[in-house]
């Protein structure tokens, strides 16, 4: 579709959502939306299954009570040995427990209509890790009900900064997640990411009315939104804009959340949601240029985001600088930069802010999407943030090793492809304070639990293949 060719539905005072919607919307749109759901569904499923093992990985195999004991007897072993009587040590404690590597690797698949297979293994040798993505076999994933997880977690010692003398404990966290894909996948992505983008330009033209907007969503995705109900509060759901120059209108789309009645259908999902207050994503373009093109505030439970639009077209904010559009070798380098502070839930400690980080995106028409970090600020209440943990450390650990990556790479010689998402974080674990430490490990638990956030997605993709469906003609998965 090109650039300027007119979308049906979007010319005039009345807007119609389907006809705008339908066509990008055509098989095998619905199905392989309903495909990824039953992928969803299956790992929500084998939830019990899934949950000592992730939790193994995240923070170990051993209880506190089996570390400090292991702790103690490793300690009074080499007192023994060091004192030429070791045998004694022996004789006294018995052999010596098999304590699992500090290292560990988990993998978890499955394969189309099959169940979720997922194993874990400890090791003790650095040198088998690695910190890059991994290879997916070919022909592994066939369709979007396969999926395919690898993920590491190396504890690593590492030089703390101010005020921590002696080196960090650290875990390299790195995970590549891969589903079966299609050839045309990334062709259809930007297909509907446009005409959504029409959409939206058509309610920053005079003729365009934010009511007239949501109503035709709401009828257009019937399914979608009362998934969206278990979350968010419907009535509150606005579209608005505002003439920002003459030539440039703001448009803008606020989510309040309803948190209350999330905790009766996805309680984990609610609990995630209110995690994080404020939290702020600004995305320009890079290479220096003074040029937003979205903005996004989550605050006391409100999502609100905003977009620029210009002669028809999405562009950058401030006058002059254009429409957006791909760079001459199909690329777009935009510069993300993220605030965010964690309101820790049930513990009676103030806010924690996180350092602020600007990241590289590079955006690659054929399918990729890279991301790293190119500056790490000074957290908004810098002593509070050091109560915590080591600020600086993290700052410089995030510089060097924070990565994430999202492509689409199709298999050669045949009519299949693979999403790939690459993630890799490294994180100054021995510096957290104890407080902090525990409720994030109850958190992560309840989360891997219930991971009612793996449902919430099966019942979403589950309601858009059917509204899909419906406006496309096709029969859903």
């Amino acid at each position: 579709m090109a650039v300027d060719e007119e979308l049906p539905g979007t010319q005039g005072p009345n807007l119609d959502v389907r006809a705008a919607l339908g066509p990008c919307m055509r098989d095998p749109f619905a199905g392989n939306c309903g495909r990824f759901a039953n992928a969803c569904e299956a790992l929500y499923h084998a939830r019990e299954k899934l949950f000592a093992k992730l939790g193994h990985f995240l923070f170990g195999a051993e209880t506190d009570l089996d570390r400090w004991s292991n702790d103690v007897g490793a300690v009074v072993r080499r007192s023994f040995t060091s004192a030429g009587i070791g045998d004694w040590a022996t004789m006294l404690l018995g052999a010596a427990p098999e304590r699992p590597g500090q290292h560990a690797r988990l993998q978890l698949q499955r394969a189309a209509g099959q169940s979720v297979n997922v194993e874990i293994k400890h090791f003790g040798d650095l040198a088998i890790g690695t910190s890059g993505p991994e290879e997916v076999p070919r022909g592994l994933l066939q369709s979007y009900d396969a999926v395919r997880i690898s993920a590491q977690h190396l504890t690593v010692d590492v030089a703390g900064g101010e005020g921590y003398p002696h080196p960090v404990s650290c875990s390299d966290l790195t995970a590549t997640c891969a589903v079966g894909s299609h050839t045309e996948a990334v062709e259809q992505f930007i297909e509907q990411a446009y005409c959504v983008s029409k959409v939206l330009a058509w309610l920053a033209s005079d003729d365009g009315h934010p009511t007239q907007l949501k109503v035709g969503c709401m009828d257009a995705f019937q399914q979608t939104t009362t998934v969206a109900r278990r979350l968010v509060d419907m009535p509150g759901v606005k579209f608005s804009k505002r003439q920002l120059d003459p030539g440039t209108v703001e448009v803008c789309f606020t989510l309040p959340f309803n948190l209350e009645e999330g905790a009766e259908h996805y309680p984990r999902t609610a609990e995630l949601l209110g995690l994080f207050n404020p939290m702020e994503f600004t995305l320009r373009r890079a290479g220096g240029a003074d040029a937003t093109l979205c903005t996004l505030l989550v605050e006391e439970g409100v999502a609100r985001c905003c977009l620029f639009f210009r002669e028809g077209r999405l562009a950058w904010r401030e006058p002059g600088a254009g429409a957006v559009a791909w760079g001459e070798v199909g690329r777009l380098a935009l510069e993300a930069t993220l605030d965010v502070t964690v309101v820790p839930l049930g513990l009676s400690l103030a806010a924690i802010p996180l350092p602020r980080m600007k990241m590289l995106c590079e955006l690659e028409r054929r399918g990729k999407l890279t991301v790293t970090c190119v500056e790490a600020g000074e957290p908004t209440y810098k002593l509070a943030a050091a109560a915590v943990l080591d600020n600086d450390l993290f700052r410089k650990l995030l510089l060097d090793a924070f990565r994430l990556e999202l492509e689409h790479t199709p298999e050669e010689g045949g009519q299949r492809a693979v999403i790939r998402f690459f993630g890799r974080l490294v994180f100054p674990t021995s510096t957290v304070a104890a407080l902090v430490a525990q409720w994030f490990q109850a958190f992560a638990l309840r989360q891997l639990c219930e991971l009612d956030v793996v449902q919430a997605l099966a019942d979403l993709f589950a309601a858009l293949s059917q509204d899909a469906a419906a406006l496309s003609g096709a029969a859903p998965a």
